[in-house]
């Protein structure tokens, strides 16, 4: 599902980093003993092992439910909100496997793949399906550009994606 990128240590645990948001500056971490997904800030991780007093660490089997739910309580609200805006991208797609979606601001990419295993790059603005796939990523924020600031009428975008020897394919 994931790429492994590295191994870190989140609360003297080992866990494995799986993504980091560049604008947001969050990694995306996995620990396989609790089976939990984490978001977490630069400054949460740690590359190396902690070294900690054995009287300091607490058992985390004796951690009752409010405290656990305490504690991963704003990951899962940011991994539902995260949810609930990409529903209708999903919508929009339902006739093609969404492998990837991207979120920039006002653009949204997804990759998908055909029934045929064909890769395209689906793009929107906010949240909105445009009317051309790409079928490059860079050829997908080219179309978000055009239609967003000219509506996609504008020649200097299809001088622009001849220029890059791009295509595109109608929907």
């Amino acid at each position: 599902m994931f790429r492994i990128l590295q191994t870190a240590y989140y609360n003297g645990e080992e866990v494995t980093v799986h993504g980091y948001n560049k604008l947001t500056k969050i990694y995306t971490v996995y620990n396989e003993k609790r089976d939990k997904t984490y978001m977490l800030k630069e400054n949460e991780l740690s590359l190396s092992p902690a070294k900690t007093d054995t009287k300091e660490v607490r058992d985390s089997n004796h951690v009752n439910a409010l405290q656990d739910s305490k504690t991963d309580h704003s990951l899962d609200e940011g991994y539902k909100a995260r949810e609930d805006r990409l529903k209708p991208i999903k919508k929009a797609l339902s006739n093609y496997i969404v492998e990837e979606i991207w979120e920039m601001v006002d653009y949204q990419i997804a990759k998908v793949c055909t029934k045929n295993k064909e890769i395209y790059y689906a793009p929107f603005l906010n949240y909105k399906i445009l009317p051309k796939f790409a079928f490059t990523f860079d050829d997908a924020v080219l179309l978000c550009l055009g239609y967003k600031y000219d509506n996609g009428r504008s020649d200097s975008l299809v001088y622009l994606r001849r220029l890059l020897n791009m295509n595109y394919r109608k929907k």
